[in-house]
């Protein structure tokens, strides 16, 4: 997680091929989503400040083992 940043909102699922469990985490205050795993280190991210996948992510919930996150930036 960059430094100084706020958690908007985590939950728990199955990330990446491999299937392994993680904390997935969203920022509202940075463009990316991350996954961590259960030792805290970071499996994946997704978005960042040069790729426009998100602007504002505040929200994120699983659902049949798919990710659902609320980007209030995006139109």
């Amino acid at each position: 997680m960059p430094k100084g940043s706020t958690i908007g909102d985590f939950c728990f699922g199955l990330f990446g091929e491999k299937k392994e469990r993680a904390v997935i985490v969203c920022d509202a205050d940075n463009p990316s989503v991350y996954a961590f795993d259960q030792s805290g280190a970071m499996l994946g991210q997704i978005g960042s400040d040069t790729v426009d996948a998100f602007i504002r992510p505040h929200r994120i919930e699983v659902y049949e083992n798919k990710f659902y996150i609320l980007d209030s930036g995006k139109k």
